[in-house]
């Protein structure tokens, strides 16, 4: 077994490149498993009778099945940036699927509707975390780096998730009448 290290640690910077989510394969094989295989995006010019001038539309491929990908999956994607107060040094982590939707109290499909409906949603996520003391679990990888294991918010009370303050922070509308 490794061994387990915990420091506290704040959360200084969240980098999104332009999304917290990515999606992979969500094809199943002959035996019903279903594949969480990275997908690449391709843009495939054709025409339609509606349109006889030229189209695009946009293919899934998973090299991993080796076929067009006609169901997907959405992941959460973090990378964070977390001071160690322990050993005074920053370093970047990539948080992903269970570990982000732990802490923010949401799915990633739960996530991406409620982005559709407010895309301001990200934003507020980014400024309710950035500042956050937190508790990081880490392993320590092949090589001489850490593997971040599990990280637990520590400025939520218990059972209070970053879901849970965003319904607190949401934009409300002021109605006045002139």
């Amino acid at each position: 077994m490794k061994p387990t290290i915990i420091h506290h640690a704040k959360i200084v910077k969240i980098e999104s490149n332009g999304s917290y989510v990515f999606q992979n394969c969500g094809m199943k094989d002959s035996c019903g498993k279903v594949c969480s295989s990275k997908i690449v995006t391709q843009r495939r010019p054709g025409l339609t009778r509606k349109r006889p001038a030229l189209s695009y539309h946009t293919l899934f491929y998973c090299s991993h099945c080796r076929r067009q990908c006609t169901s997907t999956v959405v992941n959460y994607r973090f990378n964070m940036t977390l001071y160690d107060s322990a050993t005074n040094t920053e370093a970047e982590y990539t948080v992903y699927d269970d570990h982000a939707a732990g802490f923010l109290g949401m799915s990633c499909a739960e996530f991406v509707q409620k982005a559709k409906k407010d895309d301001t949603l990200a934003d507020r996520i980014t400024s309710l975390l950035v500042g956050m003391q937190c508790q990081a679990k880490y392993v320590k990888s092949k090589g001489t780096g850490l593997k971040l294991q599990e990280l637990k918010l520590e400025s939520l009370e218990p059972n209070v998730t970053v879901k849970d303050m965003l319904q607190d922070s949401e934009p409300t509308v002021i109605g006045f009448t002139i």
